[in-house]
């Protein structure tokens, strides 16, 4: 909410307190806030009506730069052996970031955040965030395997390899490649994993 926003955590805590003692927000589990669907509905409408595409990119942005960053951070915490040498370092965005501090912390995140950072991959996809895209295909893909989802992250790495050829970013390519082609090793899909595999040592 602070990234969407550009304010403070605390200004955001205050805006979506309100907002829950107006019943415009509803709370499942602490420190989660939801829309009700209809209220969902005509927030986005009203946001699309009249806010300029410019400032719902911006926002939108920011979200995705705060994704990025803390997804890398609870990635480095929780597999700190693979941080090094493969995955991408973002910029810290300006607005406020709360990044796992431990690696009980990261896991946590991780798990409760995977939905939206997935559904984030694929809208980034889709509109023109490729950079977005590639980078949480890299970054995710030991979470993913380690917590055995390996249907995300064949979708994952599958719409990857599209938006990393659409604009010939092959390291990127190359990767989401391998992560596939682990995926269908796993599964015990020994030729789709070998044709991955031969893609990726082409590159």
């Amino acid at each position: 909410a602070a990234a969407l926003a550009d304010v403070t955590v605390q200004q955001a805590a205050r805006v979506l307190d309100d907002l829950l003692d107006t019943h415009l927000l509803r709370q499942p589990q602490p420190d989660r806030y939801q829309f009700h669907d209809l209220l969902f509905v005509y927030a986005r409408q009203v946001c699309t009506d009249q806010q300029p595409e410019p400032l719902r990119r911006d926002a939108i942005t920011r979200l995705f730069d705060h994704y990025r960053y803390t997804t890398t951070a609870a990635m480095d915490l929780l597999y700190p052996f693979e941080s090094s040498d493969h995955r991408p370092r973002p910029a810290q965005p300006h607005t406020p970031v709360l990044a796992p501090t431990s690696r009980s912390d990261a896991a946590t995140w991780l798990d409760a955040e995977l939905a939206n950072l997935l559904a984030v991959a694929i809208h980034a996809a889709d509109r023109g965030w490729p950079t977005y895209t590639i980078h949480l295909s890299r970054t995710l893909h030991r979470h993913l395997l380690t917590r055995a989802r390996l249907s995300d992250a064949e979708t994952l790495h599958t719409r990857t390899i599209t938006t990393a050829r659409e604009v010939a970013d092959h390291p990127g390519e190359l990767d989401a490649l391998c992560g596939l082609g682990a995926v269908h090793r796993l599964r015990g899909q020994y030729e789709s994993a070998t044709d991955c595999y031969q893609q990726a040592l082409h590159i």
